[in-house]
């Protein structure tokens, strides 16, 4: 069988002259010689290096020659955005706020909370939906879901109660800014609410952090949070900390790294993250980084993970983010706002045009359901090495102006992963 070289192989020369090479649609990595990497990349073995190109065929490194890569993910790609088998919901049950964040981007929004008779059509409609449905995922945000911790704990209860009686699988996590965590509600948060996953933002260290979220309440410190974080960690609740940087707090944001790594925490439950701050072209941010600068930014994000052990392989540097999806383009999947409003993208709430629908009445299949249930990709796309990424990337952040467009940040960190390679081999020697 004639083989040739995946479209989605991402490779670089090490500074001891060997290559790293990773495929971000099978999340392979492996370093190989110069004369090894050669015979891939020629995708004609020799007899004697059959065993390397076996293992690379298993890996992705090489496909079979008449293999279309590109439908091949796009497969995938329907297959996950287009099941009956399951859905979510992203549920905001108010777009109030206990804190201020500069960056937010429903500053403006005129702040909601759901009435009685929207919590109850909410439950009415996700239970018809799902009736034939095997998995559920409920999505807590808002503002902050905690301030409205009540409204959490009556939906999921009359949710969870129907879906054990149905044999239906439930799956619930929250973005929070994590100030409203307390062993006063954490094993309600984990039993009765059933959250497994939380997404708890950090924008810089110390008073730094607490600068940039304007909390309201005062008493809230920097250590409560990081505190609340390692509490949920030891409750078998999975936290990814996104860390956000610009130019302004970069340093700082680096540090969070010290504290996490002293954190009283289970680190097989805590992912710490960093996320670019992304500009918008009706409010550019001078403070923001470019693309073409985050090779830079990333180089000390991923050494200070080494140096921290949240980086300790190669194979754990982020190259394999294969099959990510946005929930706005997955068939089943809806936000709630707090008025009832049913949308497919949390970043367009306040976007008239792209209502679906209503919790009391349901969705209707108007123009806006139509566009993002379209199964197309934009051209540019289909050539593009990290499509398996990004699976296509944000309509919204295209349509609307703000980031890097419709491409994932993770395009333009290639430089990054191959100097962190280094320096994690490097370290290894010493």
């Amino acid at each position: 069988m004639q083989h040739k070289f995946s479209m989605y192989n991402h490779y670089g020369t090490l500074r001891d002259g060997s290559v790293l090479i990773y495929n971000v649609l099978s999340s392979a990595v492996a370093i190989m010689s110069q004369e090894e990497f050669s015979s891939i990349h020629k995708a004609v073995p020799l007899d004697a290096e059959a065993d390397l190109f076996s293992a690379a065929s298993e890996m992705g490194f090489v496909v079979p020659a008449e293999e279309d890569e590109l439908s091949k993910v796009l497969a995938l790609r329907n297959s996950n955005n287009y099941s009956d088998k399951r859905a979510g919901f992203q549920i905001l049950p108010t777009t109030g706020c206990n804190a201020r964040c500069f960056y937010c981007y429903e500053q403006g929004f005129k702040a909601s909370t759901m009435t009685r008779e929207t919590i109850d059509s909410t439950v009415e409609f996700i239970l018809n939906y799902c009736e034939n449905m095997e998995e559920v995922t409920i999505a807590w945000f808002g503002g902050e879901p905690f301030t409205c911790e009540n409204y959490i704990a009556e939906i999921s209860k009359r949710l969870t109660a129907e879906f054990d009686r149905r044999g239906t699988r439930y799956f619930a996590n929250v973005i929070t800014n994590g100030a409203l965590i307390s062993e006063k509600n954490i094993d309600a948060i984990v039993k009765d609410y059933r959250i497994s996953s939380v997404q708890i933002t950090l924008d810089g260290r110390g008073e730094k952090h607490l600068a940039r979220k304007g909390f309201l309440d005062k008493s809230v410190s920097y250590q409560l949070i990081l505190n609340n974080i390692a509490l949920l960690t030891r409750h078998n609740v999975h936290v990814m900390v996104r860390i956000n940087v610009d130019r302004e707090n970069l340093e700082d944001c680096l540090a969070i790294f010290d504290d996490l790594a002293v954190l009283d925490a289970d680190k097989d439950n805590l992912w710490p993250y960093v996320a670019p701050l992304y500009s918008d072209r009706s409010k550019p941010n001078q403070d923001c980084f470019g693309k073409d600068e985050l090779s830079d930014v990333f180089t000390k994000v991923y050494k200070k993970m080494i140096d921290t052990g949240f980086i300790q392989t190669v194979n754990g540097l982020p190259m394999n983010f294969s099959n990510a999806t946005c929930c706005a383009k997955m068939l089943n999947n809806f936000v709630i706002s707090p008025e009832g409003d049913i949308s497919k993208c949390e970043h367009l709430l306040n976007v008239p045009e792209e209502v679906i629908g209503h919790v009391s009445s349901g969705i209707v299949f108007n123009s806006a359901m139509a566009k993002w249930s379209d199964a197309n990709i934009p051209e540019q796309c289909k050539t593009c090495s990290y499509l398996p990424v990004c699976q296509a990337g944000c309509t919204a952040a295209e349509t609307r102006g703000f980031g890097f467009g419709r491409c994932s940040y993770i395009a333009f960190v290639h430089d990054a992963i191959i100097e962190a390679a280094n320096y994690l081999l490097e370290r290894s020697e010493e």
